[in-house]
């Protein structure tokens, strides 16, 4: 079965702790086949639509400042902050889960094999599910620059929300593109 020795015996003790003796557990699924490919990507689908939602309200509630100066920053209110806050962190989110659960997961239900993340970002460009590496990598810096920015830096901050502004309704389209071809891939 698909699950460490540690998610056994996890498992067992949960189950001893809260039901009885007689009473069975079950394992059910592609875990219970070592040739399976299935695994958690139901929940990673609903994880992202969950974070792709939220983007998109945090964009409702921000785009009217758009775009920003460092001085708007400065002035905002504590209130307003934490729609961007919002921003920056469900942009954050649902760029990681696509990059960390759903692409490993295609390339495993392909059965290609990349070791490292950028061999997994070439091998998602040659069979199309990303333009390019480059592309997908411009997510992750601004991604990266919006989450270690000081709070005090207003000039990074502005440029940097910017960007995400720029590219938060693309990861929002990109997502809802990869989702109607895990759709079409029967996943």
């Amino acid at each position: 079965m698909r699950l460490t020795e540690k998610e056994v015996k996890i498992i067992k003790e949960s189950f001893a702790k809260f039901f009885q003796k007689e009473d069975s557990l079950w394992l059910f699924g592609s875990r219970v086949d070592d040739t399976k490919k299935g695994g958690d990507i139901d929940r990673h689908i609903v994880v992202c639509d969950l974070h792709s939602r939220r983007l998109k309200f945090s964009i409702l509630k921000t785009k009217n400042y758009a775009p920003l100066t460092a001085k708007k920053f400065e002035n905002l209110s504590d209130e307003e902050i934490a729609f961007f806050d919002m921003l920056a962190i469900r942009f954050t989110k649902l760029q990681d889960v696509i990059g960390s659960k759903i692409f490993p997961f295609i390339l495993n239900f392909l059965n290609e094999d990349a070791e490292s993340f950028l061999d997994k970002l070439n091998r998602l460009e040659k069979l199309n599910f990303i333009s390019s590496k480059e592309w997908w990598i411009t997510f992750r810096n601004v991604r990266n620059d919006v989450t270690h920015d000081y709070p005090d830096d207003y000039d990074n901050l502005s440029r940097h929300f910017n960007k995400m502004f720029e590219l938060s309704s693309e990861l929002i389209s990109y997502w809802e593109n990869l989702k109607q071809k895990l759709v079409e891939m029967k996943i």
